[in-house]
């Protein structure tokens, strides 16, 4: 989660990222106590869904399916502890895409690439 936040790519926090990543992980959180409507603790796929598109993010099935398999483990059942990471990422990811695109592309090269995903 700090390499999520830390966008001064400094291995730390600052306190402005730190309160962005509080009020993030906070309204994460009440999403994902929303949207386990079963009180299991964990994120059926369909449940899933609708947490993942109460914090504004749209996704195709085949992605929903890919995120399951990764973050749901056998069970494809997501906890609190995984949605938050998975949350935080594709925010993340989805930033540093319209930060880098033209046109609704981005083009980079191999180092670029490597960089983007080794830290964030």
């Amino acid at each position: 989660m700090v390499a999520l936040m830390d966008t001064s790519i400094t291995g730390r926090l600052n306190s402005d990222e730190f309160l962005r990543l509080w009020r993030k992980v906070t309204m994460y959180k009440d999403i994902f106590f929303c949207s386990d409507v079963d009180h299991s603790g964990m994120l059926s796929s369909s449940q899933l869904r609708n947490a993942i598109m109460a914090s504004g993010i749209r996704l195709s099935d085949n992605l929903l399916n890919l995120i399951a398999l990764r973050y749901g483990g056998s069970s494809g059942n997501i906890s609190l502890e995984s949605f938050l990471s998975l949350v935080l990422r594709m925010d993340r990811m989805a930033k540093i895409f319209r930060e880098l695109n033209n046109g609704g592309a981005i083009s980079l090269r191999d180092n670029e690439w490597m960089y983007i995903t080794m830290y964030a």
